[in-house]
């Protein structure tokens, strides 16, 4: 019988103490450090909308928000003369993610449509990484009037058979997910998150302050991780869809891609720019998935030269 107590003195024990350090990590979070909340059809986006000059619109990848995009390419894009505009996607960042369709490419694509109009902006070159580039790519075949260009970086866009990661799976459980997502990944999450990020940026060293400058961590909120759970476990059925219509792309496209990317978007890359022969591809050698901060000044090149065509 001692046996036995013990063993459940031991186990609610364990359980405080995950849930305290859960909520510890939740707390510690880091705060919003710039940007405005836009109200879009209900939804609350973080924007940061500065500078003067053409409209340049940039979109995040999985596992981040805007501020990746600003302490990379933003703020010389701001100097170059452009207004910038980067945005939390739907569920990401500090933005909301009250419509469960919003986990969907092309429904992604009109809210940021729909929130151009809101900004005033009849059109913009939009500028997307990896998830985001998939994104920008749905904006493009289905509002291609409000594109002046589109450029593409390590980005996925034809479907492959995808094995998604375990954690992933359990964030989408319809009875357990929101218990993963609130106790157990805070605490697994701050754990792997540096191994997560260089693994990221591989065969490229990660910059040595990334997760904290670029506010990687707000990726342990629980409902920030659910969404982006659920919008990485349907983005390859989402590109199926979109697949069929890549050929009829009117919008200016320039494609940019690491030789070494490790995530399933390099093989991508050299298909769509044979299946759009007025597309521009260019490849960097050698370079992991993160090129806008691994070849941070051939990018900023390449966007200039294709901004500047625009």
């Amino acid at each position: 019988m001692r046996i036995v107590r013990w063993l459940l003195i031991s186990l609610v024990t364990l359980i405080t103490a995950e849930v305290a350090l859960a909520l510890a990590l939740v707390v510690n979070l880091p705060r919003m450090s710039a940007g405005d909340m836009v109200e879009v059809r209900g939804e609350q986006l973080r924007v940061i909308d500065e500078g003067e000059g053409p409209a340049v619109m940039l979109l995040h990848a999985a596992t981040a928000h805007a501020t990746d995009m600003e302490v990379s390419i933003a703020g010389s894009l701001r100097e170059q003369g452009y207004r910038v505009i980067s945005v939390d996607r739907p569920g990401q960042g500090w933005s909301s993610l009250n419509d469960p369709a919003l986990i969907h490419l092309d429904a992604q694509g009109d809210l940021l449509a729909e929130l151009m109009t809101v900004l005033g902006l009849p059109s913009a070159t939009v500028i997307g990484h990896s998830l985001g580039g998939s994104v920008a790519l749905a904006m493009g075949l289905d509002h291609p009037e409000r594109l002046d260009g589109l450029v593409l970086m390590s980005t996925p866009t034809f479907s492959w058979d995808e094995d998604h990661w375990w954690a992933y799976r359990a964030a989408e459980h319809p009875i357990l997910g929101r218990i993963f997502c609130t106790f157990a990944v805070p605490v697994i999450g701050s754990l792997l998150m540096d191994a997560g990020a260089r693994e990221t940026f591989a065969p490229d060293p990660m910059p040595e302050d990334y997760v904290q400058e670029a506010e990687i961590r707000r990726l342990l909120k629980p409902g920030v991780f659910c969404a982006n759970a659920k919008s990485r476990l349907v983005l390859t059925s989402d590109l199926a869809e979109l697949e069929p219509r890549f050929a009829d792309l009117s919008v200016p496209l320039m494609i940019l891609i690491g030789t070494e990317d490790p995530v399933d978007s390099s093989y991508a890359a050299q298909p769509l720019a044979a299946l759009l022969p007025e597309s521009e591809l260019h490849e960097f050698e050698g370079a992991g998935h993160v090129i806008h901060h691994s070849r941070r000044d051939d990018v900023l090149a390449l966007l200039g030269d294709f901004l500047a065509r625009r």
